[in-house]
């Protein structure tokens, strides 16, 4: 599938820039920054999900500064 994006100046000249440092087409540079925020975007989801299912199982957390006065050490 393809798409078309419009870039002001400023934008393209750093896709530009940063697409000749890495060596790449700036599609290939564009395909994979996309990729890496999606990534992003799943990584954080899927840690609300697990921090609101913690929170919900009444579960306590304890620094380790708290576990550490505790032991004594």
């Amino acid at each position: 599938m393809n798409i078309s994006i419009e870039f002001n100046n400023e934008v393209m000249a750093l896709l530009e820039r940063f697409s000749k440092e890495k060596h790449c087409t700036i599609s290939d540079f564009i395909k994979k920054a996309v990729l890496e925020k999606l990534e992003d975007l799943e990584d954080y989801e899927a840690a609300v999900e697990a921090w609101e299912e913690y929170e919900m199982s009444g579960y306590k957390s304890f620094s380790a500064e708290d576990v550490f006065k505790e032991l004594e050490l």
